[in-house]
């Protein structure tokens, strides 16, 4: 009874959003939460932009004198333009504020959905200008090849234009680490000793990384980095309603079961989540 009416009474339910993992939406995989304008934008362009070199490539490529050579070509610059892609989505990625974006398979997903909307640009350019025209069957090795390049050319294109986006509104990945890191190193300024001029000075460098993460925060733009936001918030302001015997149980956690204050436990098992999940955020800590 002492502990409930020193540091406020139990609500019954945790007010964090999800009080659990987040999840991804699949059109994020490719938008990163920066909206799907800029996507349309870049299908619109890359289609005017197919038609007309589809005008003066399709002529070259039933000239050609060595297509082998020229398929070689295209081949290797393809994978150029996959590496490409591959390692933009990687930084966007590590920087995207989503901690279930931040893996392998991730990565591979985005990548995968690159390709797949420039090839449908590129199979409506077929359609229109060789297919509909001309039929299948005036449809050589070297076009499928040529096609190729353009599907892996447009789809690094998104890509680029995406991070783009990313380094208008988001911290760079350095910026983003160094805060995580700096926030949970901080967190141990309980282990100093009690009252002691070295642990309030390590309380106030923890409120101060609290504050740089809730700014670092708010550019979230997924549907996932939102809501580790608002838990992130919602803890930070739970946390600094407490004085420095409350504070410091949130952190350490409550050893004894009999007198134990729920609302206090509650943030101090959050507390362990979201340290967990900022470490889902950074490489630092794979």
């Amino acid at each position: 009874m002492i502990l409930l009416s020193a540091y406020g009474s139990y609500r019954g339910d945790s007010p964090y959003v999800t009080g659990g993992d987040y999840g991804v939406r699949i059109h994020e995989y490719i938008t990163y939460g920066l909206g799907i304008h800029y996507l349309l934008k870049a299908i619109i362009i890359q289609f005017v932009a197919l038609l007309l070199t589809y005008q003066f490539a399709r002529p070259l490529t039933i000239t050609v004198n060595k297509p082998d050579l020229f398929m070689l070509v295209y081949a290797t610059i393809s994978f150029g333009f996959i590496a490409v892609t591959f390692l933009f989505t990687w930084n966007m990625a590590k920087r995207s504020l989503s901690p279930k974006m931040h893996t392998m398979g991730s990565v591979i997903i985005s990548t995968v959905l690159y390709h797949l909307v420039a090839a449908l640009v590129v199979v409506s350019g077929f359609t229109l200008l060789i297919v509909a025209v001309s039929g299948l069957s005036q449809i050589t090795t070297l076009d499928i090849f040529l096609s190729l390049l353009f599907t892996t050319a447009f789809a690094a294109i998104l890509t680029v234009g995406y991070h783009d986006e990313f380094d208008e509104h988001l911290p760079s990945n350095d910026k983003l680490e160094d805060a995580i890191e700096g926030w949970i190193e901080a967190s141990s300024w309980t282990e100093e000793p009690d009252n002691s001029r070295a642990q309030r000075t390590g309380l106030e460098e923890f409120e101060e990384n609290c504050d740089e993460l809730k700014e670092i925060f708010s550019n979230a733009y997924t549907e996932a980095g939102r809501e580790l936001a608002d838990d992130f918030e919602t803890w930070v302001t739970d946390f600094k309603s407490h004085n420095g015997q409350g504070k410091e149980l949130v952190i350490q956690g409550q050893k004894h079961n009999k007198g134990r204050n729920q609302d206090l436990q509650t943030e101090h098992k959050e507390f362990q989540r979201l340290k967990e999940r900022l470490q889902d955020l950074s490489t630092r800590h794979d």
